[in-house]
Order: structure tokens, then C-alpha cells, then sequence
């Protein structure tokens, strides 16, 4: 019996902490109960590294993304399902998507609510021709995967055939390092994510203060670059795909 073939048009590469939790980390299982894998991410690495350095969006590198991909679904061939990360085309309407997807069933995953760009947009020319693209893709899908009850009921609401919930998590056998903590061990509060999402942790900041202050605990923030409290204390830390285990398991 032949695999099942699936082409996975992730976001990010490995590097977008969003694709490595919600995709990336699930290839190498699938594949070892059969299933044949091609990834292919909108967005490279040096697109991350400049939004997360210099904090600024490498259009051409968006262009180029949309671009490839355009060439990708055009060319393929000998392939059963298609697997998308939030959308294939971000600010595209939905008929561009529906007209690539045309005879091929696809599965959509969210971690995010993604569709909250488009109908919570500023501007009523966004929310009207795209408020609404997120549910339509979502309809016409095979299986809606979100990661709560959320994201799962704006699927619903949106007619999605099949739903499933699968929070986002890690796989703790690739942490080896991690051992449970003595009593006499500083208390710690860790944090891994980008600089895009370091922006919501003064969310929280009182609730770690109480906890730093209660326990004399401390906050370990890998990937965030810069301290993003007003009166906390936090360790910083630069992430990367070499030292996590060991930045997380210490």
C-alpha cells in the first residue's frame, strides 16, 4: 500500500515558534506511521531574523513567499491532502485560496486567532472583503485542528465538517535534560516565544510579581530579547533551536 502523501504549507520555517510547536514537531511521528511529508514554509529564516532583530517586515520576502507558493500548488502532483498553517495566502480574499484548493482536501490547524486580523481591522475595507475569509476556508475544509475551545468554537460557527482540539504542546522526550527541581531551588518562571509575543507578558505582570515576591521565585524569558516589564526583574535570554533543551531544562 502506498503512504499517504502530504504537502504541509507551514507559516514560518523551524525557527517561527508557532510552526515548530503546531507542525514541525509532529513530522517526524507521521512519518513513522507512514505517511509521506513535504514542508514548505512561507516565510524563511532571514525573514524571522530580521523581524526579530531590527523589528521590521521584509516585504519582498513576503512576495517572494506568496510567489513560491503560487508555483508549488500549480505544480502539484501525486498528492492526497494538503495541510495549512492558519491560511495560504495571509491578506489574499478567500477566493484565492478556494480557487487553489480546488479538488484537493485540505486540513486547516490554528493556534491563533488569526481571523481577528481581518474582522477587528481598523479599517472597513479589511473587515468587509475579508472579515469572513477565515470561516469560509474553514467550511470547505476536511478537518479543523485549533488548540482551544476558542479558536474551536469560531469553527464551529463557521460550519468547519470535522473539528478536533489539539492544544499546543511540547514533546517532553526531546527535553531530556529537564529534571524536577529540589525544595532549596530558586523557584523559576520560564517563558519561550518571540519578540512579536513577548509584547502581551506585561498581561501578567502583577500575577508574577506576587508569585516572584511570595516564593522568591525569578523570570526566565528565552527568545523576547528585551525586558518587556515596567517593575520586574526578568533573566533574558536568546533563543535558539541548538540550546533550547538546555536553556529550558535549567
Amino acid at each position: 500500500m502506498d503512504p499517504i502523501r502530504i504537502y504541509y504549507f507551514t507559516r514560518y520555517c523551524e525557527v517561527g515558534a508557532s510552526s515548530r510547536i503546531r507542525a514541525y514537531q509532529y513530522f517526524d511521528f507521521l512519518e513513522q506511521k507512514g505517511f509521506k511529508i513535504q514542508i514548505s514554509p512561507l516565510l524563511d529564516r532571514d525573514y524571522l531574523f530580521l523581524l526579530y532583530d531590527r523589528k521590521r517586515y521584509d516585504i519582498r520576502a513576503v512576495l517572494r513567499g506568496i510567489l513560491r507558493r503560487i508555483r508549488e500548488l500549480r505544480l502539484l502532483k501525486g498528492y492526497d491532502l494538503i495541510w495549512i498553517e492558519k491560511e495560504l495566502f495571509p491578506w489574499f480574499p478567500s477566493v484565492v485560496e478556494r480557487f487553489f484548493l480546488a479538488g484537493i482536501p485540505y486540513i486547516l490547524d490554528y493556534d491563533d486567532a488569526v481571523y481577528h486580523n481581518y474582522d477587528l481591522h481598523p479599517r472597513g475595507t479589511v473587515r468587509r472583503f475579508l472579515g469572513k475569509k477565515i470561516d469560509t476556508i474553514m467550511a470547505g475544509a476536511a478537518i479543523v485542528i485549533v488548540g482551544n475551545d476558542y479558536l474551536a468554537q469560531r469553527a464551529r460557527d463557521a460550519g468547519a465538517r470535522r473539528l478536533e482540539i489539539l492544544p499546543s504542546v511540547v514533546d517532553l522526550s526531546k527535553f531530556p535534560g529537564i529534571q524536577e527541581k529540589t525544595r532549596e531551588a530558586p523557584f523559576t518562571i520560564g517563558w519561550i516565544g518571540s519578540p512579536s509575543t513577548a509584547k502581551h507578558l506585561p498581561e501578567v505582570e502583577a500575577a508574577l510579581k506576587e508569585v516572584c515576591r511570595n516564593r522568591g521565585g525569578k523570570v526566565v524569558l528565552v527568545g523576547a530579547r528585551e525586558n518587556p516589564f515596567i517593575g520586574l526583574m526578568a533573566t533574558i535570554r536568546d533563543w535558539d533551536e541548538t540550546t533550547e533543551t538546555e536553556e529550558i531544562g535549567n
